[in-house]
C-alpha cells in the first residue's frame, strides 16, 4: 500500500505570517498550489490513499474559511482515490467542529477506519477555548475513544494528528521558538502512552510545524510532515509531500519534490 501525506497547503492564498524577514516575505505559497493543481494532482493520483493533516487554508471570516474549506476539499476529492482529513488550527478556528465533521463526511472530527489492510486512527488536537494562547490538547472524551477504538482493532494501525505528540525541539522553527508550548500537545505523553500500550501503532504523522522531523520514541515513529507551500528560504514553495509505502509490517519514508 502507498499512501501520499500532505500538510498545511493553506490552498488558495499567499500569506506572510509571521512578519518574518521583511513584509514582502511569502511564508506560504497557497496561490502557487492552487494555480499548478492539476501538476499537483499527477503526482498525488499514484497513490492508494491520501492523507490531509489539516490546514488546507488560512483562516479569514467564517464564510470565507467555509468556502474555502470546501474548494480544497474538492481539490483533494478530485483526485480520484480515497482521502482521509485531519483538522487543523486555521480549520478549527472559526468553522465548527459540527460542520467540519459534516464537510469531511464524519459523525465527529476524530474517527477511525479501516483501509489497505490496516487501521486508521484520526484525532483533533482543540485549544480550551479560541484563544490562540492556549496550548492544544486531546481532551478527555477523545482519550477515551481512542483507547477503546485501539481495543477493539487487531490491525496494525497509523495516527494522523494535526499537531506533533513528540518531543522535538523548536528553537530553530521561525513560527515556534518564541511560544514552544503552540507547536506541540500538551498532554502529549498521556496520548503516546495510550499508543504504545496498544503495542500495534506502526507510526503517527503530523503537520503544523512546517518543517520535516523524524524521531522515534519507545519504539513508535513520528514524523512531521513539510507543509507543502512554506517558502524554502530562496522565496520558492517547497511543494513536497511524503510518500509513505506499506509492506506488511515494514513502512518506509520518503520526501518527495513536486
Amino acid at each position: 500500500m502507498k499512501i501520499a501525506f500532505v500538510a498545511d497547503m493553506h490552498y488558495g492564498k499567499d500569506i506572510n505570517y509571521p512578519n518574518y524577514k521583511g513584509a514582502d516575505y511569502v511564508n506560504n505559497f497557497g496561490k502557487t498550489l492552487k494555480d499548478n493543481g492539476r501538476e499537483v494532482s499527477e503526482y498525488l493520483k499514484k497513490y492508494d490513499l491520501v492523507v490531509n493533516l489539516g490546514d488546507v487554508f488560512a483562516n479569514q471570516t467564517h464564510e470565507n474559511d467555509r468556502e474555502n474549506f470546501r474548494e480544497a476539499l474538492k481539490f483533494l476529492g478530485d483526485l480520484g482515490k480515497p482521502v482521509i482529513h485531519a483538522i487543523g488550527n486555521h480549520e478549527s478556528h472559526r468553522i465548527t467542529h459540527a460542520e467540519l465533521a459534516e464537510d469531511i463526511g464524519q459523525a465527529h472530527t476524530y474517527y477511525s477506519l479501516d483501509a489497505g489492510g490496516f487501521h486508521h486512527v484520526v484525532l483533533h488536537t482543540v485549544r480550551k477555548d479560541e484563544s490562540t494562547a492556549n496550548p492544544y490538547l486531546i481532551g478527555n472524551e477523545q482519550m477515551e475513544w481512542l483507547t477503546k477504538d485501539l481495543k477493539e482493532t487487531n490491525l496494525k494501525t497509523l495516527v494522523y494528528v494535526h499537531v506533533p505528540i513528540d518531543e522535538q525541539s523548536l528553537k530553530d522553527n521561525y513560527y515556534f521558538s518564541e511560544h514552544p508550548e503552540r507547536g506541540l500537545v500538551e498532554n502529549r505523553k498521556e496520548v503516546r502512552a495510550v499508543l504504545e500500550g496498544a503495542g500495534k501503532i506502526l507510526a503517527v504523522f503530523s503537520g503544523h510545524l512546517h518543517f520535516y522531523h523524524e524521531e522515534i520514541i519507545n519504539g513508535i515513529p513520528y514524523i512531521t510532515v513539510p507543509s507543502m507551500s512554506e517558502n524554502d528560504g530562496t522565496g520558492k514553495p517547497f511543494m513536497q509531500y511524503l510518500s509513505v509505502t506499506l509492506e506488511g509490517e515494514k513502512i518506509s519514508f520518503e520526501t518527495i519534490k513536486i
